[in-house]
């Protein structure tokens, strides 16, 4: 018998914990995340390129062979495919991005460890990471959005609906259905707007605000007779025809907007459809996402390094000419550290003194000029 909402980890029937979809994520970013800490550092290019290959087949062979829920009969779930999966792997990979792009910039040109680098105040790196994190924090989301469709499922009954999300378990008798009317998930009009005015900043971002804008999410309201409400998105649900036969075949009050939403859809879809299987599904997914899993890292193991073409000068310097640039080569430096010195005695000197030193400045710059242009005659005039 159906009661009145309660929230318990697992529905009756199912098999597959909320814990273990968290962990399913937290294994696949942490292995991204891995996979490009190690192209970041430094050593062996091959085998650091190896290594992060193995590190991502790790991650989505964790992702795929862990278990995945199993649900009873009568049961409708999110198209794993195209709701969870590719999310997830979306997010995944931005997520990794924004995280370790700091430590590819901050190898390079930070002088001591990365990971001091990254939080260094004096240098300013610390607000790029700050930056960064933030950006890998807000497309993280697109993971958590994928957590709540992978953890959603809806069984229709015949006394009544059984609703598992990531939040518990809810069901509900259709005798305690007081109206059933059409939701609607979008933007709020205010951030529309201001997603308009930056598009008018900036003409390359609208396309993806237009994108962005017109996103919605429809679904169902049902509101009880003791005034609790809930929602359920149809959109990407399998099976979305089987939640307006069910409603109707019960009896449920629905609003005259949802009648003809329900009658535009019987129309359009006049048989009934089949309820979705998703063992099939599943065992369709899991060979595609274990052979993406292999297929990195076994043509990284036959990757041998980045090739060097070595280029024939066309030019050949005589001995005497080698020799002539390199002095020229060892007086511009000179000249550079007298430019360097003159000018911190014009930044600390007396303001009678100044305008002596920006003379003798101006001058040391012409005359590194004139060495520069002699260093580059005698490669242009080599045969």
């Amino acid at each position: 018998m159906l009661t009145a909402p309660h929230h318990t980890d697992r529905a009756p029937g199912h098999t597959g914990s909320r814990g273990l979809e968290i962990l399913r994520r937290l294994l696949l970013v942490g292995s991204m995340v891995g996979a490009a800490w190690l192209l970041a550092t430094t050593g062996d290019l091959v085998w650091r390129v190896r290594a992060a290959g193995w590190a991502w087949v790790a991650g989505v062979l964790a992702y795929a062979l862990l278990p995945w829920p199993r649900h009873r009969p009568r049961t409708l779930s999110y198209n794993r495919a195209s709701a969870v999966v590719v999310p997830d792997l979306l997010g995944a990979i931005l997520t990794t991005m924004f995280l370790v792009m700091p430590v590819f910039v901050i190898s390079d040109t930070f002088d001591g460890p990365v990971v001091k680098g990254l939080f260094d105040i004096e240098s300013g790196w610390i607000w790029l990471t700050v930056v960064m994190w933030a950006l890998a924090a807000v497309v993280a989301t697109i993971n958590l959005t994928a957590l709540w469709y992978a953890t959603f499922s809806l069984t229709l009954l015949p006394q009544g609906l059984q609703c598992r999300t990531l939040l518990g378990y809810r069901e509900c008798a259709y005798t305690d259905i007081a109206q059933v009317t059409p939701a609607l998930l979008a933007l709020p009009r205010w951030l529309k707007i201001v997603m308009m005015l930056a598009g008018l900043l900036n003409w390359r971002l609208m396309g993806a605000i237009w994108l962005g804008a017109s996103q919605e999410t429809r679904g169902i309201e049902i509101q009880r007779h003791d005034g609790s409400r809930f929602r359920i998105w149809l959109d990407a649900l399998d099976g979305r025809g089987r939640v307006y036969r069910e409603l109707r075949h019960a009896r449920v009050p629905m609003s005259a907007e949802l009648v003809q939403e329900v009658d535009e859809w019987r129309t359009e879809f006049p048989e009934d459809e089949p309820w979705p299987n998703a063992v099939k599904r599943r065992n369709r997914l899991g060979p595609v996402l274990v052979v993406l899993a292999l297929a990195i890292p076994i043509s990284l193991h036959f990757w041998q390094g980045p090739s060097h073409k070595v280029i024939k000068e066309s030019r050949a310097l005589s001995p005497e000419v080698m020799a002539q640039r390199a002095r020229l080569l060892e007086e511009m430096n000179q000249t550079r550290i007298e430019m360097d010195a003159t000018m911190r005695r014009y930044q600390d000197g007396l303001p009678n003194k100044q305008m002596q030193e920006l003379d003798n400045f101006t001058k040391l710059s012409d005359h590194f000029d004139a060495l520069t242009r002699k260093y580059d005659a005698l490669w242009s005039d080599a045969p």
